[in-house]
């Protein structure tokens, strides 16, 4: 194939995926197509949270169990599935330029910084309409199950994102250190949109370990593991600051109230 054709093609198979994912679910019990578990039509979030515990539920059965907020929620901002991944070739292009200015070999001329490489993604995420992302928390598996319940209800009631979804993990509890779930904000560009949405996280009484990534990032195939080396993040400064203001570091202005736990974080706000 020639790039323009892959490229066509990587879209088209992103749009189908998040199609998949947005639709109402099915009747089924096992994964659906997408390796993905979702609620029976007419089944109550905290009935499916039941049904199928993420403690219970192994990677060979789903790579995801997954909850979306209803059609007819008022107040939460949707994603166009069609956008969906546009942007993937300019972003590796983009990280591609930051590599050759900074990473290998060393560069004679002047260097990309990080807050320039990571403006340029999002712009051109945000110029192609792919501007879905999520805030992703890290729980203990002790507490995921109860975790996820009060997620996948709050979702259900239009209190978060369009979407929510957690990583099964039945049978590894004694392996890992923490299970992923995300929490999808359509829009990471619209800076209230994020902040009502890790708000309601936080009304939920959740203390958790928390960072914000852009789906374009993802679809381009970066993750923690390939920034690392790149000396970057997943998350933005301007989503970073939004985590400040509602999780206040602790011992900052209000050394009283329990903030987010920076530590687990991984990094300490100046």
């Amino acid at each position: 194939l020639i790039a323009g054709s892959r490229t066509s093609a990587i879209q088209a198979a992103v749009h189908t995926i998040h199609s998949t994912l947005m639709a109402e679910p099915d009747d089924f019990t096992g994964a659906s197509p997408d390796n993905r578990v979702y609620p029976l039509t007419g089944e109550s979030a905290a009935d499916f949270a039941s049904r199928v515990r993420p403690s219970q539920t192994t990677t060979s059965d789903a790579r995801w169990i997954q909850i979306n907020c209803p059609s007819d929620a008022p107040g939460v901002k949707r994603s166009d599935g069609s956008k969906c991944g546009t942007s993937t070739a300019m972003v590796r292009e983009i990280i591609k330029e930051y590599k050759e200015k900074n990473i290998t070999p060393p560069p004679d001329g002047p260097r990309m910084v990080k807050s320039e490489c990571f403006k340029r993604i999002y712009g051109a995420a945000v110029s192609c309409g792919d501007t879905c992302g999520k805030w992703m928390l890290f729980v203990k598996p002790e507490k995921a199950d109860g975790v996820w319940t009060r997620i996948a209800v709050a979702v259900e009631q239009g209190k978060l994102g369009e979407s929510a979804k957690i990583s099964p993990f039945g049978g590894d509890a004694a392996h890992i250190d923490a299970v992923l779930i995300c929490v999808y904000v359509a829009d990471f560009s619209d800076l209230e949109e994020c902040e009502r949405v890790l708000r309601g996280i936080k009304n939920l009484g959740l203390q958790s370990s928390c960072a914000f990534k852009a789906d374009a990032l993802t679809y381009a195939g970066l993750e923690s593991s390939t920034l690392a080396p790149l000396k970057l993040a997943n998350s933005w400064q301007l989503h970073l600051d939004i985590l400040r203001k509602v999780f206040p570091p602790k011992g900052d202005e209000n050394p009283k109230k329990k903030g987010f736990d920076w530590e687990l974080l991984g990094r300490t706000p100046k």
